[in-house]
């Protein structure tokens, strides 16, 4: 692995993971955090590893892009933006500004052409891209430089886990996509050749130009659909092929900068606190110890509720034991002490006492 790595958030499919993947939560006023919060959780993770030299977060700008000059049906089928998630992106933009982190927006561009521009731009200098999206028109550029991640899970998709995962390589992508279209898009393909069949005709004769050229080779319904795709092949090209973006940031000005403190005022506004927001990580079993710059210094009332008190934690940079081990439902509680009981009467012991759920039983030997 290279000594430097560049992290690239793709903003707006995180801000959608996180909106149907969190509990609606609220700050200061009502205004809904949710996504805000899994933010903060998101940037901390990427600012704790230390293979992470440079970072940045792309969204879409708003308004129309060239794929809509295109295509006047282009996403035309797609629900509304939740109003959750609409309020706030301007929070997540604040969010990584007071992290140091530099957020771009291009009009006329979607935040994938970005994105893969970005890590282009990276590979040309030998630092590794990380993309953090799992957006199939990714797909179309990994390489040995450039992969897909989930910091979550710890995965890394390149190349090779595309050739597993899918039986597709990188160069072969905007032919598959084409051949199946993108429903989520409202980008039309080839009707009648779903996933599985555009593999295999890509294994058997590589190319879509591959295909056609023995189309007399598929079946006649294959080859009514295929000929009625024609028309269409080339604008459905250009809608999934992701485009250079000219105009960006130089790379090195996408350093992450570690001695630059984060703005807690930010994180104060949105009633997430710095300090204790570290402290939730401890206390969900999170086995990396808090900063020492975190663990000395004193809490204010909005930090901790209680002015001048240093928790034991952040005083001596050890991490907080887990307070709340079992998150289980009460319904699942009952299931654990019926299975206890269970096994008591099975053995012959006696089980007054021994739970709470049989308390209100009589009888004192199974």
């Amino acid at each position: 692995m290279s000594a430097e790595t560049l992290a690239i958030i793709d903003g707006h499919y995180y801000a959608y993971k996180f909106h149907f993947g969190m509990p609606f939560l609220t700050g200061p006023g009502g205004r809904p955090t949710g996504i805000t919060y899994a933010f903060a959780n998101l940037l901390k993770d990427l600012r704790d590893r230390p293979e992470i030299t440079h970072w940045v977060a792309v969204f879409d700008a708003p308004g129309k892009t060239f794929r809509d000059d295109l295509y006047q049906d282009y996403k035309a089928t797609r629900s509304p933006t939740p109003d959750p998630l609409i309020q706030q992106l301007p929070d997540v933009e604040a969010l990584c500004a007071a992290n140091g982190m530099t957020v771009i927006k291009i009009e006329g561009y979607e935040a994938d052409d970005v994105v893969v521009t970005l890590a282009k731009q990276a590979a040309e200098r030998d630092i590794d891209a990380r993309i953090l999206s799992r957006d199939k028109d990714i797909d179309q550029v990994l390489s040995g430089r450039i992969r897909t991640w989930d910091p979550t899970k710890g995965l890394l998709r390149g190349p090779e886990e595309l050739l597993a995962e899918k039986g597709l390589t990188p160069a072969q992508v905007i032919d598959y996509l084409s051949m199946i279209g993108d429903s989520s898009d409202n980008v039309p393909g080839i009707d009648g050749i779903g996933p599985k069949t555009a593999v295999k005709l890509l294994a058997k004769y590589g190319t879509l130009d591959g295909v056609l050229a023995h189309a007399d080779e598929l079946s006649a319904k294959q080859r009514e659909n295929v000929a009625a795709f024609l028309p269409q092949r080339e604008m459905v090209r250009q809608l999934i092929t992701l485009r250079d973006v000219a105009g960006l940031p130089a790379i090195e000005t996408l350093r992450l900068d570690r001695s630059q403190p984060v703005d807690r005022a930010v994180y104060n506004a949105f009633g997430i606190s710095a300090i204790r927001f570290a402290a939730a990580r401890c206390r969900r079993g999170d086995s990396r110890r808090l900063p020492a710059s975190l663990g000395q210094q004193q809490l204010s009332r909005a930090d901790h509720g209680q002015p001048g008190r240093v928790p034991r934690f952040a005083a001596h940079g050890r991490p907080l034991r887990d307070r709340y081990r079992d998150h289980r439902p009460r319904s699942a509680h009952r299931r654990a002490g019926r299975h206890q009981l269970r096994l008591r009467r099975r053995r012959g012991l006696p089980w007054r006492g021994v739970h709470p759920l049989a308390r209100h039983r009589q009888r004192g030997v199974a």
